[in-house]
């Protein structure tokens, strides 16, 4: 064990310097917090899942001004203290309200008030939610949070995690000291020969819809996708942990020939727990038909389970928000949801059929009333607070379906289970959804949503690294700061400039670096779209190039947003991009 974490058994680790600024994370210190200087100088790394969760927009800097077109919201402080080994690990945060200012321009429609504070641990899982006290005391948050190694987005095999990770987000909400002390010794079964209790993990195996997404901020909770998975420890006690390996784009063969289940099997031990979910990336594969590949990976993971000493619990789909012409409810999953219940009739495994559960919300609000809790544009994937809901229904089920859970002979399987349904708790209220979720169709970043013919849908925002969606994007670039309409004096309506291109994400300096006439035209205070297209749907006349419908249209469609004129003053097919 390090000496520092030693010290971290005994003492605080205060994060406030004595002259007010923040304890920048120092590796031969082993903890602080995750500076833009942290950042820059590589002390960490780059992916925000590595980083509490978070990490900021390509255009974001540290103390700029608001700029129409870019995004407001909150700026996370985020803590990192390192841990001697893999486990489980009680953390008791102090936060108080004196902090500069975090919000980066108007915020109104975020849902967060003044007082708000929100707590993300790990790869960002809600630890808490709720306010600093009104009488100006600092405010005490306590978690659990599991550390193992995972499969971050963009990488090929699992990470080494040696930390603990927090991320608090407030106006003016201020981390000033943190404690972490192991709560086992990372052996042994969750309860061991000796009757001492251990703190059992639920792990999680499955697709988008369950995973801890990473946000980028300025940070707004009806912004990042989210899955229920990481809503789930703010249903729970804190005498269980959650450790959550479902990733976006994986199916049930996938997430074991991704590398997502050895980190799983590697820490797994008796007692514990995995909650499987999948079906939306299956049912896009002939080889996992519902009641065939599907299930037959599905019971591979039971087995596996069962054979460890760890207790499976299988999970229905989430439901999409699809419907049908005339107005049905056009249910994509209901085979692959049959599936996981039949496979848990026959198995004698707990089913949470989340899939009829959602369902019944979605069909009782109908399309245009179940949509914002949906990402922008999305049918499938949710943000925050859409996923916290969805997190509670899951909660809520292993409560009742858990709680009075028969094994028959298999006592001990029996407690383990109704043991987890006495961890769940009320949550931290509702989470009403605030403003901007109603804005359905503001300018949204899509991923993992390549299921046809659910939408087609253009965005403003830039690629994620390791994106897979063939969705075809629209990146605008704003004029330079300082040009001659850029400012105060800006037109009403700015020209709009079109490149043309086909593959997929394109880093935009380079290409208006080769390209003079782009540069000239942004200088000059115009709106530059780099405008994705297929050659399958567009056979270009190079002397007259045609920017496609739906791109025309969603340009149209946000033309009040971004302050152009949609008619492009200019149309350039682009040759080989850089």
């Amino acid at each position: 064990m390090t000496e520092h974490a030693k010290r971290m058994r005994t003492g605080d680790a205060e994060l406030v310097a004595p002259d007010g600024g923040p304890v920048a994370y120092d590796a031969a210190r082993g903890w602080g917090l995750v500076t833009p200087q942290v950042r820059a100088d590589g002390a960490v790394p780059p992916d925000a899942e590595l980083n509490g969760g978070f990490g900021p927009f390509g255009w974001y800097r540290p103390g700029m001004a608001f700029r129409a077109g870019q995004t407001s919201g909150f700026v996370p402080s985020v803590v990192r203290v390192d841990v001697p080994a893999h486990g489980s690990y009680r953390v008791r945060l102090v936060i108080d309200g004196h902090g500069p200012d975090a919000r980066h321009g108007d915020v109104s429609d975020t849902g967060l008030d003044g007082r708000d504070v929100l707590v993300f641990a790990g790869d960002r899982q809600l630890a808490y939610r709720g306010e600093l006290p009104a009488d100006g005391s600092p405010l005490e948050v306590e978690a659990v949070v599991n550390v193992s190694d995972f499969v971050p987005r963009g990488h090929q095999a699992p990470q080494a995690v040696g930390f603990v990770a927090l991320a608090v987000v407030g106006a003016h909400a201020r981390p000033v000291r943190v404690h972490v002390e192991p709560m086992d010794d990372g052996s042994g079964p969750a309860c061991g020969a000796d009757g001492t209790r251990r703190t059992p993990v639920v792990w999680i195996a499955g697709d988008s819809t369950v995973t801890d997404e990473g946000a980028q901020y300025p940070y707004a909770p009806s912004d990042p996708y989210c899955g229920w998975g990481a809503m789930l420890p703010a249903w729970l006690d804190l005498g269980v942990a959650v450790s959550n390996h479902a990733r976006s784009g994986l199916t049930t063969l996938t997430f074991r020939s991704g590398r997502h289940y050895e980190p799983v099997r590697a820490d797994w031990r008796p007692g514990d727990y995995l909650v499987i979910q999948f079906g939306h990336n299956d049912q896009k594969r002939p080889e996992l038909d519902a009641r065939g590949g599907y299930r037959r990976e599905l019971a591979r993971y039971v087995a596996e389970a069962r054979a460890a000493g760890v207790r499976p619990i299988l999970v229905t789909s989430l439901a999409r928000n699809t419907w049908n012409p005339d107005g049905t409810y056009h249910d994509l999953l209901r085979d692959w949801a049959q599936a996981v219940i039949e496979l848990g009739r026959d198995e004698h495994v707990p089913v949470v059929d989340l899939h009829a559960l959602s369902m019944a919300l979605v069909t009782g609000l109908g399309d245009e009333g179940a949509r914002p809790m949906y990402h922008a544009g999305d049918r499938t994937h949710m943000h925050d607070v859409g996923a916290y809901r969805i997190a509670g229904m899951v909660a809520g089920e292993l409560r009742r379906v858990l709680g009075s859970w028969d094994a028959g002979a298999d006592s001990a399987e029996a407690r383990d289970y109704r043991a987890l349904a006495g961890h769940v708790t009320r949550g931290f209220g509702d989470w009403p959804l605030p403003p901007r979720a109603h804005d359905v169709d503001r300018p949204q970043l899509v991923v993992d949503q390549y299921l046809d013919p659910l939408y087609l849908k253009y965005t403003a925002e830039p690629y994620v690294a390791g994106d897979i969606s063939p969705f075809r994007k629209v990146r605008l670039l704003t004029p330079i700061p300082g040009a001659a309409s850029a400012d105060a004096a800006a037109p009403a309506r700015r020209p709009l400039d079109v490149l043309l291109y086909v593959g997929e994400a394109i880093d935009p300096e380079p290409v208006v670096a080769a390209r003079p006439a782009l540069a000239d035209a942004l200088a000059a205070g115009h709106v530059v779209a780099l405008v994705a297209y297929r050659t399958e749907e567009i056979t270009q006349d190079p002397a007259l190039p045609i920017v496609p419908v739906a791109a025309m249209g969603y340009l149209a469609a946000n033309a009040d947003r971004f302050g152009i004129d949609p008619r492009p003053a200019s149309i350039t097919l682009a040759g080989p991009l850089p």
